[in-house]
């Protein structure tokens, strides 16, 4: 079906809705230019998991060294996630800077936009760090790297929510994404760093990362308990509690 006809379908859906539920305010803000009269609630997701830092046992499990800083991309190798501009921000870093340096990425997507990455990791090979592969690993296999890497890269283009940010964070895990994201909590928490979808921003701010990239354990459990604190389920679900009991005492249910 035409992107147009599947637009005008779902606009009949969420005009007909009492509420929206969105999993933040920049996507509230999205939706509401198409649907101004739109009711809409913003409310974050939760952790998925329990999972904690457990970095040295993380690293020894994947084979990564002390003496390595390992930057990690885990997510769809899609052009809206941004992993080729990651690339070309690490090919202008000069050459000292990703010497000990390691690039894993998880994930897979459409052959000819993996195709295209993989051939500018190639040309580009004397002015990147090392690059690993690591195909698509999801469900409990992919915690180990989150919790491994040193720091989690996500600089996309467009992002609802970003459960991936949430996943590296509640590891202790710092992460580098953009103002596209609705992450603008990460500086607050001393946590990593955003910024512009731009390939000179990306780099200014590996530089910055790569220049100090030190962390401690006791910086990751810090971290870990700040996060687990926000965005666990006895922290967001009396919210959602609350939406769906004003639903049903305002009799929305029904429409």
């Amino acid at each position: 079906m035409p992107n147009s006809l599947v637009h005008l379908f779902e606009r009949g859906h969420l005009s007909g809705a009492s509420r929206l539920l969105t999993t933040s305010e920049a996507e509230a803000r999205n939706l509401k230019k198409f649907l101004p009269s739109g009711n809409c609630h913003a409310l974050p997701l939760g952790l998925t998991a329990e999972w904690g830092p457990d970095y040295a046992a993380a690293r020894g499990t994947l084979g990564w060294s002390e003496s390595e800083v390992v930057l990690l991309f885990l997510s769809r190798l899609h052009p809206k996630k941004g992993l080729h501009l990651l690339l070309r921000a690490l090919a202008g870093l000069e050459p000292s800077a990703v010497r000990n340096v390691r690039l894993v990425i998880v994930g897979g997507g459409e052959d000819r936009y993996v195709r295209e990455l993989k051939n500018f990791v190639q040309r580009e090979s004397s002015r990147l760090p090392r690059v690993d592969w690591a195909g698509e690993i999801w469900g409990d296999a992919k915690w180990v790297y989150f919790q491994g890497a040193d720091l989690f890269c996500l600089p996309s283009y467009s992002e609802n929510f970003g459960l991936a940010i949430l996943e590296a964070l509640q590891v202790g895990t710092r992460v580098l994404t953009t103002d596209q994201t609705p992450w603008d909590i990460v500086p607050s928490l001393g946590a990593g760093m955003i910024v512009q979808p731009v390939e000179d921003a990306t780099r200014s701010a590996l530089v910055k990362f790569l220049g100090s990239p030190a962390w401690t354990t006791a910086q990751r459990f810090t971290l870990a308990s700040r996060i687990h604190g926000l965005f666990s389920w006895d922290a967001v679900g009396p919210a959602y509690l609350r939406f769906y009991e004003e639903i049903l005492t305002n009799g929305e249910g029904g429409r």
